[in-house]
């Protein structure tokens, strides 16, 4: 609830949903999404309400305190991501080659070229078709790896990105892509080292595809898919051969003195 500085007077939050008319399903709505954008700032892992506190938020716990100015940032830079979308998805369905800016035109968005239109009908359908296309599952594996959570929690979308159920973990999307990005890189310089090995590029040219396989950007060597295929499972075999000469293909010994 809340009580007067003076301390000699208390309203509880019944007592004030009462007076209030406007305290219907639209409040509740928009009460929630202010409180998901302040925990996503503060990262307040218990889930608290949060009530107003001079020129900003706390959090009922006590903790955690947001300013309007640090909200207003935030949702600046959720509305700059949110236009980078939605130019990413009218270029991919207006098919605007020359990457003009767009500007809202009747019933949908047009061009600054002024050649390419997409109304909103279009638009709703791309959205739906990708959410379609997009995998059900949740990516509990890689978000565990960002963010060690010991409890091994499941996660849920939570604004701009994923909390687990725990409430102590948080990733952005903006880490999620970085991580994305990081074994992207990885995986392209394993794939590199091996087709030198096979190659025998000198030079240390780049890769491209190239039909059933990858030729070195020089054109002088190429690897075919299933050279590639075949210098895997031999690594495959040496690395299994190695660990058991190492004995780590053992079963642990008991220790000397097991508890009971």
């Amino acid at each position: 609830g809340w009580r007067c500085n003076g301390g000699g007077h208390y309203v509880t939050k019944e007592q004030r949903t009462q007076v209030e008319p406007g305290a219907n399903s639209a409040d509740a709505e928009q009460k929630a999404k202010l409180a998901s954008k302040l925990r996503q700032i503060a990262l307040c892992p218990l889930g608290f309400e949060w009530h107003r506190e001079g020129k900003g938020w706390r959090c009922d716990g006590g903790h955690h305190y947001v300013t309007d100015g640090e909200l207003a940032q935030f949702e600046a830079e959720v509305e700059a991501k949110e236009k980078d979308r939605l130019l990413a998805k009218l270029r991919l369905v207006g098919k605007c080659p020359q990457g003009y800016e767009w500007r809202r035109e009747g019933n949908g968005w047009r061009c600054g070229g002024g050649a390419h239109y997409v109304d909103d009908v279009q638009l709703a359908q791309f959205d739906a078709a990708e959410a379609t296309a997009a995998p059900t599952s949740k990516p509990g594996a890689k978000l565990r790896q960002i963010a060690p959570c010991q409890q091994g929690y499941e996660w849920h979308r939570e604004g701009e990105g994923w909390r687990c159920n725990g409430g102590y973990h948080y990733v952005t999307d903006e880490e999620m892509a970085k991580f994305d990005a990081q074994l992207e890189a990885e995986e392209k310089a394993r794939l590199a080292a091996k087709l030198r090995q096979i190659g025998n590029c000198p030079q240390g040219y780049e890769w491209h595809r190239d039909g059933e396989g990858w030729r070195c950007n020089g054109g002088g060597h190429y690897v075919k898919d299933e050279e590639l295929a075949r210098f895997d499972a031999a690594a495959g075999v040496a690395g299994s051969k190695a660990a058991a000469a190492a004995g780590f293909s053992k079963q642990p010994r008991p220790p000397a003195h097991p508890h009971r």
